[in-house]
């Protein structure tokens, strides 16, 4: 049998933020089956996934930002509202996209986006 090559040492990139189908379970009551939650499916409320980097069963930690339909929104109110209007869909956290982050090693899992995507 041969050898395979370990895996070249951990860089200092950042990993790229592509969700991952890999499914994650969350701890049922007793009596019932665990329910799987792919990270496709995440929401916009922290969820409880196994993380697919450190492998570690937590929560997920979300952040809010200012995402490209944030950004296109707030052009057209700037043009109805004025410059103060611009600001209004960058304030409103409705129309922000979702961030999620392993709740263990701070690695980014996926971003929500307002429009339903992933």
């Amino acid at each position: 049998m041969s050898e395979k090559p370990l895996p070249p040492a951990e860089t200092n990139e950042s990993p790229e933020v592509t969700p991952t189908t890999k499914p994650s379970t969350v701890p049922a009551p007793p009596g019932e089956a665990p329910k799987l939650i792919p990270l496709t499916v995440l929401s916009n409320r922290p969820t409880v996934v196994d993380c697919p980097y450190c492998h570690a069963r937590t929560a997920t930690r979300i952040e809010l930002i200012v995402g490209p339909q944030a950004t296109c929104w707030s052009c057209i109110c700037c043009i109805f509202f004025g410059p103060l209007g611009a600001l209004i869909p960058c304030i409103l956290p409705s129309c922000k996209d979702c961030a999620h982050y392993c709740g263990s090693c701070g690695r980014p899992l996926a971003v929500v986006k307002r429009r339903g995507n992933m």
